[in-house]
């Protein structure tokens, strides 16, 4: 659940100055005095998306709605036209002229490998009431002078202390630990599998000044999902769920999958034990919703946005264990426009962008409904995974037959409803 944050951003009316505010007191007992009042005009927050790309307008609507709710943050939000790609996105971003760029980890990751590595930055921690390295402090020494000042009169203390009492301090040699980092697998193209390894790098990329959020478990990419009856029948959720229903089922799948890599046939049985009864070649998303009406299928490989898995009711399992290239879902923002709380919000969002979510509003996307109404539904709707072991579906189910309307629910819980009584911009 999301926390209301302290204070939402609001018009600011401030008087100016303890003499403007002794003014207001004179005049309400009847002075002459007149207080000078100002009115600040609350910052825009500019975002944009990726023209002809319904994903990327959807990402855009979605974190502005969110960010502009007045129940949450009550941000000004200023919409421009969109870009030709994701590398102009980016530079608008880093020059300060938008605040935020929601996209997915393998795009991002694939982009900032071109351009230019951003010079590192350091940090120096210094201690409350200490001068800085090179400085003087009032009393005339350095901070390097005074650290080694302290640090030899405190050595020549303990020392002769514990001279003085002739004892020895006993030390415990601790138990030796060893950690093995292994490095990332990757895809043919060089690319890390898992997202939160390609997240990891692009958090190496990223110049000074721009964040990215939490990845989403959700990832655009291919998948493999199976029928309603199948998922009933053997409470399917996850890839790994198959292992054992799967010698007794039937998979719809492209030309070639019995050879393919990483996620083929070899793939499957590898990484989750699991082996088909069969495997029927299925020539594109039409030919897979004839096979799921006959029942002549009971799972097939699909793109994760295709809108026959909302047609054909099919359920989009959990890659679990990163077989499939990830592409999850990450926003990157400019910490020069946008503050924790804001942050905290990106996050909260991104956190709903499960895998049955994102598969769900993918294939509205791509079945006509507008990027905006998407959004709104999504916001009213769309929950976390629970946690492992509750028991608990991992999402809220999305309305897919009257888009835009959510349940009845009010903020914080959702991110996207708004209570009538409420008055944005007071």
């Amino acid at each position: 659940m999301l926390a209301r944050p302290p204070a939402p951003r609001r018009v600011a009316i401030r008087l100016l100055g303890a003499a403007g505010a002794a003014a207001v007191a004179l005049s309400a007992c009847g002075g002459s005095t007149t207080s000078e009042t100002t009115i600040a005009a609350a910052p825009r927050y500019v975002m944009t998306y990726i023209a002809g790309n319904t994903e990327s307008q959807f990402l855009e609507e979605v974190f502005a709605q969110a960010l502009s709710n007045p129940d949450v943050l009550n941000l000004r939000i200023a919409r421009r036209d969109p870009v030709a790609d994701l590398k102009s996105a980016y530079q608008l971003l880093t020059s300060d002229r938008i605040a935020l760029l929601p996209s997915s980890t393998r795009d991002l990751l694939k982009l900032l490998r071109t351009l230019p590595k951003p010079p590192p930055t350091t940090t120096t921690t210094v201690a409350a009431g200490a001068s800085t390295p090179g400085t003087t402090s009032a009393t005339g020494a350095t901070t390097a002078g005074a650290t080694a000042g302290t640090t030899a009169g405190t050595t020549a203390g303990t020392t002769a202390g514990t001279a003085a009492s002739g004892t020895t301090p006993a030390t415990t040699p601790g138990p030796t630990t060893t950690t093995t980092t292994l490095p990332p697998v990757l895809d043919g193209e060089g690319i890390p599998v898992k997202a939160s390894d390609q997240a990891a790098e692009i958090n190496t990329l990223l110049p000074a000044g721009i964040a990215m959020s939490i990845v989403s478990t959700g990832e655009h990419k291919a998948a493999l999902a199976c029928t309603a009856d199948a998922v009933s029948t053997h409470q399917l959720s996850t890839m790994s769920s198959l292992t054992k229903p799967s010698s007794g089922l039937v998979l719809g799948a492209p030309a070639g999958f019995d050879t393919a890599s990483p996620f083929g046939a070899a793939g499957l049985k590898d990484t989750y034990g699991v082996a088909f009864k069969s495997v029927v070649t299925m020539a594109d998303d039409t030919a897979i919703a004839d096979a799921v009406k006959a029942k002549k299928i009971d799972c097939a490989v699909i793109d994760s946005g295709s809108p026959q898995i909302v047609k054909s009711s099919l359920t989009v399992l959990k890659d679990d264990r990163s077989l499939i290239p990830g592409n999850a879902v990450v926003t990157l923002y400019n910490q020069s426009q946008l503050d924790d709380v804001s942050a905290s919000v990106i996050d909260a969002v991104v956190e709903r962008i499960t895998t049955a979510n994102l598969s769900t509003i993918l294939s509205l996307l791509a079945s006509g409904i507008q990027p905006h109404v998407a959004a709104k539904q999504f916001l009213e709707s769309a929950q976390p995974e629970a946690p492992p072991g509750t028991g608990v579906p991992g999402t809220a189910t999305l309305d897919t037959s009257t888009p835009g309307t959510g349940p009845a629910v009010t903020a914080p819980t959702t991110l996207g409803s708004t209570p009538a009584a409420s008055t944005p911009g007071t």
